[in-house]
């Protein structure tokens, strides 16, 4: 049993400091080694304010409780630290606690540094961990991410010194020096202007529960280093001397990668290709001694949904390559799903198109088959809308939830940390469409004013494998939109109407039955097949009935039927 070098308490195992005085427990001190854990950092806060806790290699300690970082969900910086409040961050353990991590002004480097760390190892935990190139993190509270051709800034308004300033120019106004008691005097009511502007900084930051991140491509991104801060944009990132170095390495990738991104093109523009239109064949095969013949306008169908669906599929390899490149989290989601849903069904769309104009059909533009197309196979599309219409539910909550506390907090007016807009409406979702085009949107900035956690509850939801596989039913699909159209303008192609599929499944039906002509089972079943070929069922009863055969298998793999 080991004891606190300090008081003399009892030491439970493993944790890192003393439950009864908050010493720090040494390494050593730990009295089972083969389960000891580094302490990296323990942190005190101030102010009267939070519980004491400790970042240990595999764990955190709050308070008297051990909590692994498997069993913990990403910690999200609140606010940090300013001249009269703490620095907050929170994370939520497995059993729904909430576990609010205060630490002072002083340790707000050391905390940040820290927290990546952590951070790191819960999202290894979870199998979540993050492929950027590049993270920095600020001693401000704000992170950037960088990935392959964009970055995330999550942003955290820091300490103002506004107040200061502007109390400094008026003072110079009326000549005043600032040295002696004059100068006492309105440098402390500079810095106590500055409070109370940080502190509604602080409370802004709150209600955001935390930094929401800002996707920016590369290709729109204006950063550069001034002094000791990192410019990205429109956001001021203090970096410190310690961020200094990976700041210019940052830079240094960006800019090489604009350069060979001139050079090779993600996406292959779109260009038309001569196709020749396809001339049907009669295609006969034995089936248990009687002869199955396959018409033309059958063949015609059938080779447009055999070439289509190879083409869907190189269409969806590049939309899954992309999508596990640049998906990483709930709003890398929103902002990239629908442009990459879109830029791999162009290209089928494309082709469709060149197949109407080598038939003679030129009054359908690619613009005019998209629309047509997508209003009929939209699978991806409602996937996203219904994530988008969770967005909407989820922000309206927050809204009333805000607008609940707003009612007992006083207004605050001027000096830039009013609570003015706070409780706009929700605007309804533009179109998928809008998206695509990168057209700024309601779905995405409503996204970006969830909570980190409600932002993870619905990334979680989102299964990557169920939802590329109805993409490409969408991108498949292009052969039916392509078969419609031909049919509508007077092609001679096979097409399955709902009252003849209605009709034969009812034949179907009886054809168990044990008063169905025997002798005539055979015949029947080729009509079936004849009728709807991509019914699985006809030849499950067929190899019941007559047994297994090669005939079988060369009309199924004919027909795309042995995947």
């Amino acid at each position: 049993m080991a004891f606190c070098t300090n008081c003399g308490s009892k030491l439970d195992d493993n944790y890192a400091f003393c439950t009864v005085c908050g010493t720090a427990v040494k390494n050593d001190v730990v009295n089972q080694p083969q389960q000891s854990q580094v302490v990296y950092e323990e942190f005190v806060p101030t102010l009267g304010m939070g519980r004491k806790f400790a970042f240990k290699e595999k764990s955190l300690v709050y308070s008297d409780k051990e909590y692994e970082y498997a069993k913990l969900k990403p910690i999200t910086l609140i606010t940090a630290p300013t001249f009269a409040s703490n620095g907050v961050a929170q994370t939520t353990s497995e059993d729904g606690e909430l576990l609010t991590l205060a630490f002072s002004r002083k340790d707000n480097t050391r905390f940040n540094s820290v927290l990546s760390y952590a951070n790191e190892q819960i999202n290894a935990e979870h199998g979540n961990a993050k492929k950027y190139k590049f993270v920095l993190q600020s001693p401000s509270g704000s992170k950037v991410e960088v990935y392959s051709d964009y970055l995330i800034v999550y942003y955290i308004k820091g300490e103002t010194t506004k107040g200061s300033e502007s109390v400094n120019k008026i003072s110079k106004g009326f000549g005043l020096n600032g040295n002696g008691l004059t100068g006492k005097i309105t440098g402390g009511l500079g810095k106590a202007i500055d409070s109370i502007g940080s502190l509604g900084t602080g409370i802004n930051n709150t209600f955001k529960c935390g930094a929401t991140g800002d996707i920016i491509m590369f290709a729109d991104l204006n950063v550069n280093i001034s002094g000791d801060n990192l410019i990205i944009n429109e956001y001021s990132i203090p970096i410190g001397q310690q961020n200094f170095n990976l700041a210019k390495e940052i830079i240094d990738y960006i800019d090489n990668t604009l350069k060979s991104a001139n050079e090779k093109a993600e996406i292959p523009p779109i260009t038309s290709e001569v196709w020749e239109p396809i001339v049907g064949k009669i295609k006969e095969f034995n089936f248990y001694g009687k002869s199955l013949r396959i018409p033309e306008n059958l063949d015609v169908f059938n080779s447009y949904r055999s070439k289509f669906k190879e083409i869907a599929q190189k269409c969806l390899e590049r939309a899954r390559s992309e999508y596990d490149l640049k998906i990483n989290d709930f709003i890398s989601f929103m902002e990239f799903f629908p442009k990459i849903y879109a830029d791999n069904l162009s290209p089928i769309i494309q082709k469709a198109v060149d197949v109407l104009v080598a038939n003679g059909n030129w009054t359908v533009t690619f613009d005019s088959f998209y629309e047509q197309h997508t209003s009929e196979f939209h699978l991806g599309i409602d996937d996203y809308n219904a994530m988008t219409e969770s967005v909407n539910l989820t922000v309206a909550n927050n809204q009333r939830s805000v607008a609940g506390v707003m009612s007992h907090v006083p207004t605050m007016v001027g000096g830039g940390f009013g609570f003015k807009g706070a409780l706009k409406g929700v605007a309804m979702a533009t179109t998928f469409n809008a998206v695509t085009q990168g057209i700024s949107n309601a779905a995405i900035k409503n996204a970006r004013n969830l909570t980190p956690p409600q932002q993870a509850e619905l990334y979680g939801r989102i299964k990557a494998d169920i939802l590329l596989k109805r993409v490409f039913l969408d991108y498949w699909n292009v052969y039916i939109s392509l078969v419609c159209t031909l049919k509508n303008s007077g092609s001679d192609i096979w097409w399955q109407t709902r009252d003849a599929d209605q009709q034969y499944k009812n034949i179907f039906q009886n054809l168990s039955n044990p008063n169905f002509p025997q002798d005539k089972v055979l015949d029947t079943l080729i009509k079936l097949i004849v009728t709807n070929p991509y019914s699985p069922e006809y030849y499950e009863f067929a190899i019941s009935r007559f047994g297994q055969s090669e005939d079988i298998t060369k009309i199924k793999e004919y027909f795309g039927l042995t995947e």
